[in-house]
């Protein structure tokens, strides 16, 4: 079903991922020496995370995945919190999967840190201190188990720039150890704040530990107004309800090719069992309660200058496409005073490598996302 919030893993239920579905199998299927390292970028909510797990089921590929938004609320994310995390996901991933499941079972077990056991939970992470586990220990059970069942592990980081934060353990490092010499592992890294994934790779970063390594890029763009007015006839259609056609190019116009707003309005309209305007104005006010709580939680990291970047972002909202003097002038007449051009660059460079802000074309500034744009609008953000 199209308007199913949970992310999709069958091809039947994504919506015009083709192009970046054959190109993601194709990567899978070829040779790991190819390309040990696939990056799927895209904005928010435009599917990236229905696409790869579609991917993998199609490819029937042994993978485990962490997901970065587990921790998208932490200011610090320490080691111990990253294995208690990641002993879970393993956990979730050997019950899930019943074929390879239990074989990731068996290579586990010989490991000094980790407790294997008959009944869930199938692991436990043993460790008197942290800095005691090393997951590289992981990283060649993986490639055990690919050597064993003759075919590749694939490990998925999603959302991964929430993993820069990480103190006292570097993913980057085992990134790159597993890219060198693990040769049985694939990585995939997805990202929608597209300029903080690539700081936290870091392959144009000569200090970085994956400094140099080559990617394969997928990227994941906002559907056309043509798609998106098919998305939703489609999708209505698979739910038996008839919307009236005004509310179709309402919608078109206010959720703007984002697949995941458009799937939100259709599983509120499937909730209530019709897609009227009352609908559309209920997705769109929870929708933007959600965007809000997204910048929240960039801010909450940023407590000191957050008052500064909620009005950068509020000049450009009320502007629609403002230059970057235009929000200097409006940040520095809020505050009365002069502000200088490298602190106020880095602010509006912030807000556009985790996508709140999008630069144009044209070199003007507007916010990315619509809902968060109507959250700014009705006043749902408060400062600390």
């Amino acid at each position: 079903m199209y308007f199913d919030l949970q992310p999709k893993n069958r091809r039947a239920d994504l919506y015009d991922f083709e192009n970046q579905l054959g190109q993601l199998l194709e990567l899978l299927r070829g040779p790991r020496a190819r390309v040990p390292l696939i990056t799927v970028i895209g904005s928010r909510r435009t599917g990236k995370t229905s696409l790869v797990k579609t991917a993998l089921t199609e490819s029937g590929l042994p993978h485990l995945t962490l997901n970065g938004m587990a921790f998208a609320e932490v200011p610090v994310i320490k080691k111990r919190s990253l294995l208690l995390s990641l002993e879970r996901e393993l956990n979730e991933t050997i019950e899930r999967e019943k074929g390879w499941g239990k074989k990731l079972l068996g290579v586990l077990d010989g490991i000094r840190w980790l407790k294997v056991n008959s009944k869930p939970p199938f692991v436990h992470f043993e460790w008197k201190r942290p800095k005691d586990v090393d997951l590289i220990d992981l990283a060649y059970s993986f490639n055990r188990l690919a050597r064993e069942s003759r075919t590749k592990f694939i490990l998925v980081l999603d959302e991964a720039q929430e993993f820069r934060r990480l103190v006292g353990y570097s993913l980057q490092k085992l990134m790159a150890h597993i890219y060198d010499n693990v040769e049985g592992i694939q990585m995939i890294v997805t990202g929608s704040q597209v300029g903080f994934l690539h700081d936290f790779l870091g392959v144009d970063d000569s200090e970085s530990p994956l400094y140099g390594r080559g990617t394969a890029d997928i990227q994941v763009p906002r559907i056309t107004r043509d798609l998106a007015a098919d998305f939703l006839e489609k999708g209505f259609k698979q739910t038996k309800i008839e919307p009236d056609a005004d509310v179709i190019n309402h919608a078109i116009e206010k959720l703007d090719g984002i697949i995941g707003w458009l799937t939100f309005f259709g599983a509120k309209s499937v909730e209530r069992g019709s897609a009227t305007e009352e609908e559309l104005d209920e997705a769109i006010k929870r929708g933007s309660e959600l965007a809000i709580k997204e910048l929240k939680n960039f801010l909450m990291i940023r407590r000191q200058a957050s008052g500064r970047y909620v009005q950068i972002l509020r000049s450009a909202r009320s502007r629609h496409a403002a230059s970057w003097t235009n929000l200097k002038e409006d940040l520095e007449l809020q505050e009365k005073k002069h502000i200088a051009n490298n602190v106020f660059s880095d602010l509006v460079e912030n807000l556009v490598k985790s996508n709140f802000l999008q630069r144009n074309e044209n070199s003007t500034y507007s916010i990315a996302d619509p809902l968060l744009a109507h959250g700014l609008r009705r006043g749902y953000v408060k400062l600390f």
